[in-house]
């Protein structure tokens, strides 16, 4: 009975540091996808309630962020935009909530998405300081392996937002 444990536990030590990188690569492909959930809940809510919707990032989970401290990694609000300022009022109702990424993972947009994406009632996206759409642009998931191993989730013109693994990325410098 000892010496089988032995063997379990010698085995045990060995495998497990090779589940690491499937791990990080499965932990990027969630968070990805989350992002794209929400990005694909405000632009068909936006379509549906025929009014804007926007994603902007959020360290409260209550209110948009446009301080260059708070990054898209504390977190993001998907709320319904009544008065088209981007702005999260105390009356407009917010769909989702993320709390953000776990572990040391960051995510940074392209500049025309640095504090919010907006989605018009087409569903087509408006960035910062756009008035009109259409507006692309991309928001690159790293960990700390860099932009080998990066997510990149690409927004087209008419707003469609996906995951790309094999697109390269930009990852911040640690």
């Amino acid at each position: 009975m000892m010496a089988t444990m032995a063997i379990a536990m010698v085995l045990m030590t060995m495998a497990v540091p090779n589940f690491v990188p499937i791990i990080n690569d499965n932990r990027l492909a969630v968070q990805a996808n989350d992002l794209v959930a929400a990005l694909a809940l405000a632009r068909s809510q936006a379509y549906s309630r025929r009014c804007n919707v926007v994603v902007c990032k959020s360290s409260d989970q209550e209110n948009c962020s446009t301080n260059q401290v708070v990054e898209w990694e504390d977190g993001w609000i998907v709320f319904v935009d009544q008065n088209n300022n981007r702005t999260k009022q105390d009356n407009e109702i917010i769909l989702r909530r993320s709390s953000g990424l776990h572990g040391e993972n960051t995510l940074r947009p392209d500049a025309v998405f640095s504090n919010y994406i907006a989605f018009v009632a087409d569903g087509r996206s408006i960035g910062n300081g756009s008035t009109e759409p259409p507006t692309q642009g991309r928001f690159t998931l790293c960990d700390s392996r860099g932009a080998e191993h990066a997510r990149v989730v690409e927004i087209s013109p008419i707003g469609r937002a996906r995951a790309d693994p094999d697109a390269i990325g930009t990852c911040p410098q640690n």
